[in-house]
């Protein structure tokens, strides 16, 4: 399993000392949330914070971009150094025209489905993605209720990418903890986003992570 540890919910005044802590625990995989108030109403990150962490730490860039004309920013954020880029249908004028930038540009391409987005929304691009996020939130704040409805659409990624013989990753974003996550997990997810479950209720610590790890891992994973 891959986690994918969102920056949003750490301590914004010591989010080195998460990272930190995090790539000490072997969670090597960041994702940063990228919004500009117009797809979602919220605000958060920047390139400048990608191109930072790049150039301190051996880390995975994991970039969402949670915002309009997505395609105008992906140069900028290649070259900050975002190892994967992904973007919303509802985000491009022209969707696979930015994936296949995506790709140009020496990124993993991901397409995101919100809560009530069918599969089918999909379907068009899988040809072409390197990794199909699936909400369990609605993006754009943290620390929501998961809604299971996003189960059905993750087992039907599955079963989509087994009968196509596609390489692609599934990757669940929302509302994860210890109880969903292993079902995640059963019904393919190759990643999760850990945010809300990890960093609060008294703040990131080496306890949280290996009890995470763990769990969802399973005792006779050897990275657990």
């Amino acid at each position: 399993m891959i986690y994918s540890s969102t920056l949003i919910c750490g301590d914004l005044l010591n989010l080195g000392k998460d990272a930190e802590l995090l790539l000490s625990e072997g969670c090597s995989t960041f994702h940063i949330d990228l919004m500009d108030a117009h797809l979602v109403p919220n605000l958060c990150f920047n390139f400048d914070l990608i191109r930072a962490l790049k150039d301190r730490y051996p880390c995975t860039i994991d970039a969402h971009l949670m915002m309009d004309n997505a395609e105008d920013y992906l140069p900028r954020l290649a070259q900050a150094g975002a190892d994967l880029a992904t973007i919303h249908l509802q985000g491009s004028l022209q969707p696979r025209r930015a994936l296949e930038e995506i790709r140009a540009l020496g990124m993993k391409a991901g397409l995101a489905l919100s809560p009530g987005e069918d599969l089918d929304a999909a379907e068009p691009y899988l040809d072409i993605l390197d990794l199909l996020l699936i909400m369990g939130v609605r993006p754009g704040f943290s620390g929501q209720s998961f809604q299971p409805g996003c189960l059905d659409t993750l087992r039907r990624a599955d079963a989509a990418r087994r009968e196509r013989g596609l390489p692609l990753l599934l990757s669940v974003d929302g509302g994860i903890d210890l109880e969903n996550g292993p079902r995640c997990a059963a019904l393919g997810a190759d990643m999760l986003v850990m945010g809300a479950f990890t960093f609060y209720r008294g703040g990131l610590s080496r306890e949280r992570i290996r009890e995470t790890r763990q769990v969802l891992d399973g005792p006779d994973d050897p990275t657990s």
